[in-house]
């Protein structure tokens, strides 16, 4: 099952979403472009890819929310208990063009393209996919997940969570041959 999920992994939706992503003009985290945009994209994304349902989790007022995609399971379609993939979409500086390829359009791109894969496989338990936000002002929008979470009672059983995945450190030998 992971090596076919892993073979649907489409190198050009991948380059598609990290291009899309960079150019906004910046998604700091209280700008239009992230809380209106940016937001839009990504749930439009979540919705294109098949989620059962959508929806913008707001926590701080002039913060741009979380969005959220959810994948009912199969036997075990329980909204309360469930595993989360996500990646935060959030990036500095406030004002200027920041493309933010690294951080973190790398990681949203990893939790848009597990959802885009995962649409055409049956899981047992709920998958709720999360475009984090306000990441850069200091963890606010996962923690504000978490702690939502929490108060419902969820039952949150595995985790992945992306951030700068893209970033890649030439070894010295590579580097050496192109100059």
């Amino acid at each position: 099952l992971i090596r076919q999920m892993l073979n649907a992994v489409n190198p050009d939706s991948v380059l598609n979403s990290v291009l899309r992503l960079q150019r906004f003009y910046t998604r700091y985290a209280t700008s239009d472009s992230n809380r209106i945009a940016c937001a839009n994209w990504i749930r439009d994304r979540l919705i294109a890819y098949g989620c059962d349902s959508v929806y913008a989790a707001t926590f701080y007022a002039g913060y741009g929310p979380n969005v959220v995609g959810i994948e009912k399971g199969k036997l075990y379609p329980n909204p309360k208990r469930y595993c989360l993939i996500g990646g935060h979409f959030d990036d500095v500086p406030s004002s200027g063009y920041a493309p933010g390829a690294d951080d973190n359009a790398s990681g949203t791109t990893a939790m848009l393209e597990a959802a885009r894969v995962m649409k055409n496989f049956n899981f047992e338990n709920t998958i709720r996919f999360c475009g984090f936000n306000a990441e850069e002002q200091g963890l606010i929008g996962s923690d504000s997940l978490a702690a939502w979470a929490r108060s419902q009672g969820d039952t949150i059983f595995g985790a992945l969570c992306y951030d700068m995945i893209g970033y890649v450190t030439a070894p010295d030998s590579d580097i050496m041959r192109l100059r």
